[in-house]
């Protein structure tokens, strides 16, 4: 992106393509970084009940904290942490309207505790 905004005829190749092509390389590449992340779990035992537990109970959780954060604010204009600071305010809705960031936050607890 910096590439494109330094030399303004790259920028505006850039901007000339259709949005309908930008949507298929988006559902492409979502694809193969998908498949990547799950690539990761070759390395995992997956007969283990302690680790689908983790794998599923982190997906859910990161479907529904952020969906509850996000219609939380859609509804009242704030989101459900609302304090007079609003640096506090957004220091936890934020990530906490992030998909992956909640996912990542409860897959990683019970690793933190189980290190032996």
């Amino acid at each position: 992106m910096i590439f494109f905004s330094i030399l303004g005829k790259f920028g505006a190749v850039f901007a000339s393509i259709p949005a309908p092509i930008i949507a298929a390389l988006y559902c492409l590449f979502f694809a193969y970084v998908g498949s990547a992340g799950l690539s990761l779990l070759q390395f995992c035992n997956l007969n283990s009940f302690k680790t689908k537990f983790i794998l599923g109970f982190s997906v859910f959780m990161g479907l529904s904290i952020p969906q509850y954060f996000n219609q939380y604010t859609a509804a009242n204009g704030y989101g459900p942490v609302h304090t007079r600071a609003r640096w506090f305010n957004d220091m936890i809705n934020v990530p906490f309207s992030s998909e992956p960031f909640v996912a990542w936050r409860v897959g990683t607890i019970p690793r933190c505790h189980t290190a032996s």
